[in-house]
C-alpha cells in the first residue's frame, strides 16, 4: 500500500518547463516550425528596416551640398532678375515702337496737308520704308531672353551705332520737324536712341555663337553677373531716355502755354484797337 500510494502521488513534470533543441519554452500546442517561422519573419521585418536605412543613406549621399544649394539659388535669382528686366524692356520698346507708329502718320499727315501728296518728291524726301521691315529690328529682343540664360562667353558692349546706321524715318523725323511749328517740337525724339539696346543684343547673340562652351561654374557665375550688370546698363540707358523724353514733353507744354497767352494778348490788343 505504501509503495502504490507513493507512484500515485508522484508529480509529472510540467510541459513548460520542458526545453527544445533551440533552448526556447515551448508553449502549449506551439512546435518547433512556428517557433522557427516566427523568428524569420522578425528578422525579415529587420532586412527590411535596414534596406530601407540605406536606400536613405544612399539618397543623402548624393544630395547636393549646402552650399551648391545656395549657389543654385543664387543663379536662378540672377536668371529671374534678367527674365524681368528682358521683360520690361520688350514693354517699353513696344510701347514706344506705338508712339514712334503714331507719330511718323501724324507727321505723314502733316506733309501732306503741307506740301501736297507728291512731298516725296517736291521736298526730296526719300519715301519711308515699311513699318514690319523697321519692326523687325525690335521683335528681335523677344530671342534674347530665352538665349541670355545659355550664353557661355562673357558680353561685350558694341559701339553705338554711328550716324549713317541710322534709319530714314529718324532723318524724315529730324526734316518734317524743321518744318512744323514750335508745338510739335516734342516730336523730335529720333527712334536711333533704340536701335543702341538691340546693337547690345546682336553682339550677345553673336558672341553666343563664337565662344565655346565652358563647364566651369565660376565661369558661368560671372558670365551670368556680366549678363545681369549689361540687362541693368539697357534699364538705365531706357531710364535716361525716357526722362529725356519726359523734360521734353514739358519744354513743348511750356512753349505751347507762352504761345497761347501771346495769342490771347494779341487778340486784346486788336479788340482794344
Amino acid at each position: 500500500m505504501r509503495r502504490s500510494q507513493a507512484a500515485k502521488h508522484h508529480s509529472r513534470p510540467s510541459i513548460a518547463l520542458a526545453t527544445d533543441e533551440l533552448c526556447l519554452l515551448r508553449e502549449g500546442n506551439e512546435t518547433n516550425e512556428d517557433i522557427l517561422r516566427r523568428q524569420l519573419l522578425d528578422k525579415d521585418r529587420e532586412s527590411d528596416k535596414t534596406l530601407t536605412r540605406v536606400a536613405l543613406f544612399n539618397q543623402l549621399a548624393i544630395r547636393p551640398t549646402t552650399e551648391q544649394f545656395q549657389a543654385y539659388d543664387a543663379e536662378r535669382k540672377d536668371l529671374e532678375l534678367i527674365l524681368a528686366g528682358s521683360q520690361r524692356e520688350n514693354e517699353r520698346c513696344m510701347a514706344e515702337l506705338q508712339r514712334a507708329k503714331t507719330r511718323i502718320q501724324l507727321l505723314e499727315r502733316e506733309l501732306t496737308r503741307l506740301a501736297g501728296d507728291n512731298w516725296h518728291s517736291s521736298l526730296d524726301i526719300a519715301p519711308c520704308p515699311p513699318f514690319s521691315a523697321r519692326s523687325s529690328i525690335y521683335h528681335r529682343r523677344s530671342s534674347t531672353v530665352s538665349s541670355i540664360a545659355s550664353i557661355k562667353g562673357p558680353p561685350s558692349h558694341s559701339p553705338s551705332p554711328s550716324p549713317a546706321s541710322v534709319p530714314n524715318s529718324a532723318r524724315i523725323l529730324d526734316d518734317s520737324v524743321e518744318m512744323g511749328s514750335g508745338s510739335n517740337t516734342f516730336f523730335a525724339d529720333p527712334d536711333s536712341t533704340i536701335l543702341g539696346s538691340s546693337e547690345d543684343e546682336r553682339s550677345v547673340q553673336q558672341n553666343h555663337h563664337v565662344h565655346p562652351p565652358v563647364q566651369s561654374q565660376g565661369v558661368t557665375l560671372s558670365q551670368i553677373e556680366s549678363v545681369r550688370l549689361l540687362v541693368l546698363g539697357i534699364e538705365q540707358r531706357l531710364q535716361t531716355r525716357e526722362e529725356k523724353l519726359v523734360k521734353t514733353m514739358e519744354k513743348a507744354e511750356n512753349e505751347g502755354k507762352k504761345f497761347e497767352a501771346f495769342k490771347q494778348e494779341l487778340t486784346m490788343k486788336l479788340d482794344g484797337k
